[in-house]
Formats: structure tokens, C-alpha cells, sequence
């Protein structure tokens, strides 16, 4: 693939631009752990009914970023991050606005797509403009902005959730939402690809069916019990899912997913490593959030009676 490219300083500029609208975005992703409770609570509905709401920004996430990456790759990488801002906009007006759970689990269906479309774009641009050195500091860089937002988006989240509510924080997220549109649209340059990839249209049909299957697998555990066994027809639609997919990537000359990472060594030891670091960061994260809320009455309590008893 050839593309037209601009000269060095101004794919330095696009870079920083890509970094700092990432960071707000990324803030954005995480600022809805604390809103958790309240959010239920709005709706008169129990914990349980929080997989959901994990189900739909877990499903923008994860299942859109082989299309995204597609899209990057063919048209142009700055199309694909104004779309995920302007689904950061959308999905926090959702969310903010829903009149029911529905609407609200698809806002952050539509989160979730900002991010599947914008997390990787920091990697993606470094690695096509920069090699050796410079790459590796573009990428630390990019990194550790992605991190630090997500890091504070919590701290913003519940001040907001505590302050003013918890719709309050998802129209922050629209405002950060708008911010990087506008730094991603002033700052990254237009570089179109002179040939395009053929689309490979059932690819992305049948990995949205592997990961369809595969993660509402917890959410009918978690609903109905493991020993129910509802949970087995989303293991079905997985299994099949995953054969099928195989069966069709494995003819395509330009497959959306490269199968040959398969047999990779290198590529699954740290894909391993991070998929357990992330399952247990997610899960700790996602107890915090109600047991918090649980223990927070009991907490006051015991600390206006230790004010009561040594003032």
C-alpha cells in the first residue's frame, strides 16, 4: 500500500493531535464505573442488571475494531477517529437523555465504538510513519496518555456523580467527546491510500457472531446460574461462530484477520498476559464500584460517631 505523504513535521503535528484527543476520549471510557449504581437505581434495577450495560460497551469495543481498522486502512485513518468521536458524542447524549435501560445500554454500545475506533489509531499511525527509535517514543508516548486518561476518567466521574448527578458526567463526556473532534479534525492530516483492500464482508459478520456468543456467555451466568445452562447456546453461536470464521479467513487473500498470528508464539504469550490482567482489572473494578456504594451509609455513620464520641 502507497499513500501520499505529508511532510515530517506535519505527521509529527497529527501525532500529537491523535494523543491528546485519544486522552480525552479514553477519560471519557472510563468515567461510567462510578455512575453505575445511580444509573441502576434510576431504573429501579438490581446489580445484576450491570452486565448489560458491561455487554453493550464490551460489544462496541471489541467486535467493531476489525472494521474500523478496515476502514482505516482503506479510505483514511482521520475518517475512522472523527467517527469515533462524533460516537462518544452520541453515545454520552444517550445515555443522558435515555428514557428507558434500553436506550441507555445502546449509548454505550455506541461508547464503545469510540473507542474501538480510536484506542488503536495512536498505534496504527505510529507504526505506518515512524521506524526505530522514533517509533518507540511515539508509541510510550501515545501510551501513556491513553493511561493517564483512563486513570483520572473515574475521579472526574464521580465528583460529577456526587456534585451534580449522574447524567452530569456523560454530558461531560459529550463536551470531551466534541474536544477531540476538533483536535483530531484541525490537527491530523488527510492522507488518502492510492489502492484500497477488498472488503471482507463475511469476516466482519462472523467475528460480531464469535464475540456476540462469546460475551454474553457471563451474561446469562450471571443472570441465571452457571448450572441453568442457558448459557450453552451462546456457547453454540461462539463455537460454530469461530469454525465458520476460520473456514472463510483462511480462502480470503486479504482476510480482515490474519490467521497466521495463530501459530505465533511471540504474538499469544503477551496477548495471554494482558487478556488476564485486563479480566481481573475489569472484574476488581466492577466489585469497587458496588461495594462502595453499599458501604458508603455505614461508613459516615462510623465516622460522625467517632466525632460525636472524641469532640
Amino acid at each position: 500500500m502507497e499513500e501520499k505523504l505529508f511532510d515530517e513535521k506535519s505527521i509529527t503535528r497529527g501525532f500529537y493531535f491523535i494523543c491528546f484527543g485519544t486522552f480525552f476520549v479514553m477519560l471519557s471510557l472510563a468515567t461510567h464505573l462510578p455512575a453505575y449504581p445511580h444509573m441502576l437505581a434510576s431504573f429501579d434495577l438490581g446489580p445484576g442488571h450491570a452486565v448489560w450495560m458491561q455487554l453493550g460497551l464490551a460489544l462496541g469495543l471489541t467486535g467493531f475494531q476489525p472494521l474500523l481498522g478496515w476502514l482505516g486502512d482503506a479510505f483514511s485513518l482521520k475518517v475512522v477517529i472523527l467517527l469515533g468521536a462524533v460516537f462518544m458524542v452520541i453515545g454520552s447524549m444517550l445515555v443522558a437523555l435515555s428514557p428507558a435501560f434500553w436506550v441507555l445500554v445502546v449509548g454505550l454500545f455506541f461508547k464503545g465504538m469510540a473507542g474501538a475506533a480510536i484506542a488503536p489509531s495512536g498505534i496504527a499511525y505510529a507504526g505506518r510513519f515512524f521506524t526505530g527509535e522514533k517509533r518507540g517514543k511515539t508509541l510510550g508516548l501515545f501510551i501513556a496518555l491513553s493511561t493517564i486518561g483512563a486513570l483520572f476518567g473515574p475521579v472526574l466521574s464521580g465528583i460529577f456523580v456526587d456534585t451534580l448527578g449522574w447524567t452530569s458526567s456523560f454530558w461531560f463526556t459529550a463536551v470531551l467527546g466534541g474536544v477531540a473532534f476538533s483536535l483530531f479534525f484541525l490537527g491530523v492530516p488527510s492522507i488518502k491510500m492510492e489502492t484500497r483492500r477488498s472488503f471482507d464482508f463475511l469476516g466482519v459478520v462472523f467475528v460480531l457472531v464469535v464475540l456476540v456468543g462469546l460475551l454474553t456467555i457471563p451474561t446469562f451466568i450471571n443472570n441465571y446460574g452457571f448450572s441453568s445452562g442457558l448459557w450453552l447456546p451462546s456457547f453454540a453461536v461462539f463455537a460454530i461462530g469461530l469454525f465458520l470464521l476460520i473456514r472463510v479467513e483462511k480462502r480470503r487473500k486479504e482476510p480482515l484477520l490474519d490467521l497466521n498470528y495463530v501459530t505465533n508464539r511471540s504474538f499469544w504469550v503477551p496477548t495471554v498476559m494482558a487478556v488476564l490482567l485486563l479480566v481481573g482489572f475489569a472484574g476488581v473494578m466492577y466489585l469497587l464500584t458496588f461495594l462502595c456504594k453499599m458501604y458508603k451509609g455505614n461508613l459516615l455513620r462510623l465516622l460522625a460517631s467517632c466525632k460525636w464520641r472524641y469532640s
